[in-house]
């Protein structure tokens, strides 16, 4: 949707081999020239091929990374990465304590780049293998991050632009909801939901929708007139007064980033049925597996809305407690009680006159 941005980096058009390779999910980049244009007898650097570029949750992988070196002996070979933070879909940055320790972030974690350094002793014919695991925080929303690795040896270096795959996403969504709400008919009630994100990723925007459905025999006040709040919206030109899709900006994991919102609604009839609040986890632009999330427990994404209309001279509360034995009150008139309050008392009392007369009668 609008929201969810993707972009193709101008800089990638310069290297269209290595994008469309990267695509596929390996770039393979052209044999480097042996020898310097110039002068033939000065030996080159060149990267012959690179493998899968991954990024997952918590690590941006880079394999294989092939390189032809024409310096022998003992050589050092830096490996800078800077990662476009700019993208939407862009982790937030290279973590401290690199996993590898010849790899260094530099500047302030998280930080856009990290810089490895290698001394190896170089054998004439043969070529050098490098895999990179760089540690990464949290992915944004969904999106292909975009790194540029530059190789050096000596004062020679080649520079060329990644575009990591990213893995599908997984998120167990969890949606709940409070006690049935009670009133009168023409009274507008208030019942509970809450979302709530298990995780292991956080959910943006779009993919994580949650559609209301208003149980039968009441109806949602307009769009409106209901206090959203912070971070939740809803689509103003689907919305009816029995359905509402809606979803929140992020959605993080962890019971304690679980979303609990009370909602209004209106009872119009004295017999409702059961509504309730779906939450889904879709693929917001048809085309990339980054952006299709996975929920492993479908299950209990729905949770019902229940709403008890009350009678005349009833009263009741929207969010009962449940009593001692685990059931919920009865909740309604005190009339019925004062009644047979009184119907026991007088009862008794017939019995204790006619038992009274029949000790005299004795």
């Amino acid at each position: 949707m609008a929201r969810i941005r993707r972009r193709l980096p101008l800089r990638a058009a310069a290297f269209p081999g290595a994008l469309l390779a990267a695509l596929m999910g390996t770039a393979v980049l052209a044999t480097p020239v042996a020898a310097h244009q110039a002068n033939p007898s000065v030996p080159v650097m060149g990267i012959r091929s690179i493998g899968d570029v991954v990024a997952t949750r918590d690590t941006l992988r880079v394999d294989k990374v092939v390189m032809e070196i024409g310096f022998v002996g003992t050589q050092q070979i830096t490996f800078r990465f800077d990662l476009d933070t700019s993208q939407v879909g862009a982790p937030a940055g290279f973590l401290a304590d690199q996993a590898d320790p010849a790899c260094r972030t530099l500047g302030t974690a998280p930080a856009a780049t990290v810089e490895c350094a290698y001394t190896r002793q170089i054998t004439a014919g043969k070529d050098e293998e490098f895999t990179f695991g760089h540690r990464i925080g949290p992915p944004g929303p969904p999106g292909r991050p975009e790194v540029e690795m530059t190789v050096t040896v000596g004062e020679l270096s080649q520079r060329r632009t990644l575009v990591a795959n990213r893995v599908k996403p997984e998120s167990d969504f969890v949606v709940t909801t409070g006690a049935p709400a009670q009133g009168h008919v023409g009274e507008t009630v208030e019942f509970t939901w809450t979302l709530t994100n298990v995780g292991p990723d956080a959910v943006w925007d779009y993919p994580g929708m949650i559609k209301l459905t208003a149980p039968a025999g009441t109806e949602f006040p307009p769009l409106a007139q209901i206090t959203k709040p912070e971070g939740l919206g809803c689509n103003d030109r689907t919305a009816s007064k029995t359905n509402l899709d809606c979803w929140f900006v992020v959605v993080k994991p962890g019971a304690a980033n679980a979303r609990r919102v009370t909602w209004p609604l209106k009872i119009v009839s004295a017999t409702v049925g059961e509504g309730r609040v779906t939450a889904t986890l879709s693929n917001t632009t048809g085309q990339h597996p980054e952006a299709d999330y996975e929920d492993p427990t479908p299950a209990d994404n729905t949770a019902p809305i229940r709403v008890s209309v009350l009678g005349t001279g009833e009263t009741g509360t929207a969010s009962p407690s449940p009593g001692t034995d685990g059931q919920l009150p009865t909740t309604g008139s005190k009339t019925g009680l004062i009644i047979g309050v009184g119907l026991a008392a007088a009862l008794g009392g017939a019995l204790l006159v006619f038992a009274t007369r029949r000790r005299f009668a004795a």
